[in-house]
């Protein structure tokens, strides 16, 4: 096999795995599942200042005890 073949073979193969998606995934370790707010992609913002909110009140809270 030559390096122009070898190349062309390899690229063939990088071709054939976009396509691919679910062998992609798999590959990666990524695949999985989660659990949340249906709406989270609208109020994240919202969402995450309540949860910063809580930490920071009880972190103010922890340190006077």
């Amino acid at each position: 096999m030559t390096i122009k073949q070898a190349i062309a073979f390899y690229y063939q193969y990088l071709q054939e795995q976009k396509r691919d998606p679910a062998f992609l995934l798999k590959r990666s370790g990524f695949i999985g599942c989660g659990d949340g707010d249906r709406n989270l992609s609208t109020n994240y913002k919202a969402t995450l200042k309540t949860i910063l909110g809580a930490k920071r009140l009880v972190s103010s809270f922890s340190d006077r005890f």
